[in-house]
């Protein structure tokens, strides 16, 4: 998954968001797609320049659902994913010496690494204030979201899978979006998820922040609604559709006007009881891993399973899976046990 905030902008706590460290990683995640995608399967890799488009419409809804941005950088993002897509692709399906199958090495060669699954309520992790809607935006967007501080960050460091999951106080959630953090460029195994990705999400998902941007695709569907809907007025302010650090994706967007009597007079308290997330991180023994050690395989590791859990659980707000065809069945206890079962394969290490 990719850093979700705009190019050229900082996180809340100010650590400087790179340009090329966003284009690295949708790379990383232009050749997983490429790889799994089944159309690729049995097609000489000269072919990939017919059915490169399919990953580009992939990609631009993977860049609106996380708000990346790029602005000029989409040419440069296009250009080189195409380069590296093939590559990947030719690896994907070349055989090893002497014939026969490619094998997917683990991630875990020569690491001493483990799985450690950590809970939070969304007021652990996300701030919400009473705020002003910016002009020309919709008027509900009026609460101003960020990433709560902590006292110890390891529970939110390093890289992982997290699920989210939304229900009324009391009663059992269900899962709504799965995601991945790869830690920083400079320390795969630092970082802070929660600053990175999970007060960007409460903005999206409830429809309140008021850094929340949408694409035309969404301004089109909102001017299709009936006078007196509440999120008509998303097709007449002009201004939803400038980039401010949250992009709402249409599946996002879709899944507040569901919950709209629910969400729309929360206060910020009331907001917050409403999510739980689920960090299951990849946690490394620091005194058996060498220092410099190469983390591309873990990483790689750690989006295939992403994109195995979506298309297992089939989680509502993804933009992977089609509006109305998600689960809500998927418990806390679920989503854990499917993550475990995708990433442990890939993180055991050779005998």
């Amino acid at each position: 998954m990719w850093v979700g905030t705009r190019v050229g902008s900082s996180t809340p706590h100010g650590a400087p968001v790179h340009k090329a460290d966003i284009i690295d990683q949708a790379i990383d995640q232009a050749c997983v797609d490429i790889g799994e995608l089944d159309e690729f399967e049995g097609q000489p890799c000269e072919s990939l320049g017919v059915i490169y488009p399919r990953l580009a419409a992939r990609m631009s809804g993977k860049a609106e659902e996380e708000g990346m941005g790029l602005g000029g950088a989409g040419q440069r993002l296009a250009s080189r994913a195409k380069v590296h897509g093939r590559v990947s692709a030719a690896r994907h399906r070349a055989p090893p010496p002497g014939g026969g199958a490619a094998v997917t090495q683990p991630a875990g060669r020569g690491m001493a690494l483990s799985l450690v699954a950590h809970s939070f309520q969304l007021d652990e992790v996300v701030t919400i204030a009473a705020s002003t809607a910016p002009p020309l935006r919709a008027p509900f967007l009026d609460l101003r979201f960020a990433c709560a501080r902590a006292d110890s960050l390891a529970a939110r460091q390093g890289p992982g899978i997290y699920g989210i999951f939304f229900g009324e106080p009391y009663a059992e959630r269900h899962l709504i979006y799965v995601g991945s953090y790869r830690g920083t460029k400079a320390d795969r195994f630092g970082g802070d998820v929660a600053d990175a990705r999970w007060w960007k999400h409460a903005a999206t998902l409830t429809m309140r922040g008021n850094s929340v941007s949408i694409a035309r695709k969404t301004w089109g569907w909102a001017e299709t609604l009936a006078e007196g809907d509440a999120f008509r007025v998303l097709a007449k302010n002009s201004g939803i559709l400038k980039k401010a650090g949250c992009d709402a994706g249409m599946n996002r967007v879709l899944f507040a006007h569901r919950h709209w009597s629910m969400l729309s007079e929360a206060k910020p308290d009331g907001l917050r009881s409403l999510f739980l997330i689920s960090y299951l991180r990849v946690a490394r023994d620091d005194a058996r891993v060498p220092t410099g050690l190469d983390t591309s395989r873990l990483l790689r590791s750690i989006l295939l399973a992403e994109n195995a859990v979506i298309r297992e659980l089939r989680p509502a707000c993804n933009y992977q899976v089609a509006w109305g065809s998600s689960r809500t069945d998927v418990t806390k206890e679920a989503f854990e046990s499917e993550a475990r079962a995708k990433l442990e394969p890939l993180l055991t290490p050779d005998p």
